[in-house]
C-alpha cells in the first residue's frame, strides 16, 4: 500500500479500533454503539475513498430506492453508498452493526445472512459487485446474472499482521477493478472464473463422495460376514438398495453437520466439540494417521460412535446443563428409517461397525478436493453453496448395490464412474481375445451394454495396460486395473 494511503486511513482506523473495543466491553451501552457507528462511518468513507481510491466516484449516503425486503417483509436493508459513473452503479456499499461473521444469521426475522442480502440487493437492482461490511468485517459479493453468487470476506483487524491480504482487498475493490479499465478486466470476470474453479471443485466432490460411499458397504458387508461367522443373523437388509441408501444418507449425515457448524448453526461450546461435533474429526484422525499410521486406525471406530448419536441428538433433541440442542426431526436423520445402523447384539454392542479408516476416508472425501494436477485443496463449507451440496447428492441417486458371489475387477475409467466386470467374464474374454487391442474392444463393448452410464478408458488405454508389465507390488493391480471384490 502507498505511504499516502497508509497516512489517509491511520487516524480513521485508531478511532474505529478504539469504538471497537469500547463497544465490545459494553456492548448493551447506548452510548458505546453510537459513538462506534460514527467512527465505524468514518472509517468505512476513508477506506473507499482515499485507499481503495473511489475519490469523487463514491457516493456516500442513502441511495434512492435501492432496498430488498424478507419474504414476509418484515425486515428491509438498504445500501448506505454506491461507486457510481456515467454508466450507473458499479457497486453498492452496505453497513451493518457489529457482528460475529458476516455469514452468520442475524437475530431478526429474516433468515439471510448478511452476505445473502447483499446479494438480494444485487440481483434486485442488476448490479454485480457489492461490499457488505460493519467496518471489521470486509464481505466482497459478486451477483452475476444466471449464475450462483460468489463472495469473499477478510478481516480489517489483522490488515496490519496480514499486510498482504489487506493489500489484494484493496486492490481487488478499486475502483479500475469495477468501473474502469477494459470489461475483461473487471471483477465480474475474476469471479467468473471463480465460478469455474468452484465447478471443479463440486465434480470433484462428488466423484469422492461416490467412492467413500463404496467405502461404506463395504464396511457393512464386512460387519454382516464377521456376524455370520459368529452365528448371528445376516444385519443387513435384504433389500439391498436400502443398504446403498443408508450409505448415502450417512454421507449426506456429514455434509448437512459441517455446512450447519462452521455456519454457527448448531450449538457451540466444549460439551458440543466433543460429544458431538465432527468439523474437527478429519484432523484428528489425520493426526492418528501420521502418529499412528492409516492401518492402525482399523482397530477402532470412534468416529462412527460419535456420528451415531449425533444424529439421534438432532433427531430427537438433546438438553443438558451447558447445552441444549433442539429436536429437529425430518427423515434425513430419523434412526427407524434405517434401523440396521444402530442394532445391537445381545452384549448391548453395535453389529455394524465402521473403523476410523473409512471413516478418514469419508471425511477426507467431503473436505479435502483433489483436483487435476494432484492438490488437495481443503473445502470450507462456509464457502459451500446449497445448490453445490444439491450437486453432490443428486450425483448420488442414480446408482445401488447388489450382492455378488464372485470377484469382480474395477477398470479404470472416469474418476466416480469406473465400470466393474466379474473376473470370471473377463477371464473368458482374455482367452476368446488374445489380442490386446480385440481384448479392449470387447471390453468396450460389454461395459457399454451393461453399464451404459460407466465411463471407462478408452480401447486404446486399456490395451496398453493389458500389455504392460506387472511389477508386484502387494496390491492386487493389473496394469491400470484394481481389484474390487463383492
Amino acid at each position: 500500500m502507498p505511504e499516502e494511503r497508509k497516512e489517509a486511513s491511520a487516524y480513521a482506523r485508531n478511532d474505529f479500533e478504539a469504538a471497537w473495543e469500547t463497544l465490545d466491553r459494553a456492548a448493551d451501552h447506548a452510548a458505546a454503539a453510537e459513538t462506534y457507528r460514527v467512527a465505524r462511518d468514518k472509517w468505512i468513507e476513508t477506506v473507499l475513498r482515499h485507499v481503495a481510491g473511489w475519490a469523487e466516484s463514491l457516493s456516500w449516503g442513502d441511495v434512492p430506492g435501492v432496498q430488498a425486503q424478507s419474504p414476509n417483509r418484515v425486515v428491509t436493508v438498504t445500501a448506505q453508498a454506491a461507486l457510481t459513473s456515467s454508466d450507473g452503479i458499479g457497486a453498492l456499499v452496505h453497513i451493518v452493526d457489529p457482528v460475529e461473521s458476516l455469514r452468520q444469521t442475524p437475530n431478526d426475522l429474516w433468515a439471510a445472512t448478511p452476505i445473502d442480502r447483499m446479494e438480494a440487493l444485487l440481483r434486485d437492482y442488476t448490479v454485480e459487485i457489492g461490499i457488505v461490511t460493519d467496518g471489521r468485517w470486509w464481505g466482497l459479493v459478486c451477483a452475476r446474472e444466471r449464475n450462483m453468487a460468489a463472495s469473499g470476506v477478510v478481516d480489517a483487524l489483522t490488515w496490519i499482521e496480514e499486510p498482504r491480504t489487506r493489500d489484494a482487498f484493496l486492490t481487488v475493490i478499486g475502483r479500475q477493478y469495477i468501473i474502469g479499465r477494459d470489461p475483461v478486466e473487471r471483477l465480474p470476470v475474476l469471479f467468473a472464473e471463480s465460478v469455474t474453479a468452484a465447478d471443479e471443485i463440486t465434480e470433484t466432490l462428488g466423484a469422492q463422495v461416490r467412492r467413500a460411499v463404496e467405502l461404506l458397504i463395504q464396511s457393512f458387508s464386512e460387519s454382516a460376514v464377521d456376524a455370520k461367522r459368529r452365528g448371528l443373523p445376516d444385519p443387513l437388509p435384504t433389500d439391498t438398495h436400502q443398504t446403498y441408501e443408508a450409505a448415502v444418507t450417512i454421507m449426506m449425515w456429514i455434509v448437512f453437520l459441517l455446512f450447519a457448524e462452521e455456519r454457527g448453526l448448531l450449538p457451540s461450546g466444549e460439551l458440543f466439540e466433543q460429544g458431538y461435533g465432527v468439523s474437527r474429526e478429519l484432523d484428528r484422525l489425520q493426526a492418528r494417521e501420521t502418529e499412528e499410521s492409516e492401518e492402525a486406525l482399523d482397530a477402532t471406530s470412534l468416529t462412527w460412535h460419535r456420528l451415531l448419536p449425533t444424529s439421534q441428538a438432532l433427531y430427537r433433541g438433546a438438553s443438558f446443563e451447558s447445552m441444549r440442542m433442539p429436536a429437529y426431526g425430518g427423515s434425513l436423520f430419523d434412526p427407524a428409517r434405517f434401523s440396521f445402523l444402530t442394532a445391537t447384539t445381545e452384549q448391548g454392542t453395535l453389529v455394524l461397525t465402521v473403523s476410523d479408516r473409512v471413516m478418514l476416508h469419508a471425511l477426507r472425501s467431503v473436505q479435502q478436493a483433489v483436483l487435476r494436477g494432484g492438490d488437495a485443496r481443503r473445502i470450507s463449507f462456509r464457502e459451500m453453496d446449497v445448490e453445490q451440496i444439491g450437486y453432490i447428492y443428486e450425483g448420488l441417486l442414480g446408482y445401488t448395490a447388489i450382492r455378488v458371489d464372485e470377484p469382480y475387477l474395477g477398470l479404470r475409467g472416469t474418476q466416480g464412474e469406473e465400470p466393474e466386470i466379474p473376473l470370471s467374464l473377463l477371464e473368458d474374454m482374455a482367452a476368446t481375445h488374445r489380442d490386446p487391442k480385440k481384448l479392449a474392444a470387447a471390453i468396450c463393448d460389454w461395459v457399454e451394454k451393461d453399464q451404459p452410464a460407466a465411463k471407462p478408458q478408452s480401447a486404446a488405454a486399456i490395451a496398453k495396460a493389458v500389455g504392460a508389465e506387472v511389477e508386484p507390488n502387494g496390491h492386487c493391480q493389473v496394469g491400470d486395473w484394481c481389484c474390487r471384490s463383492g
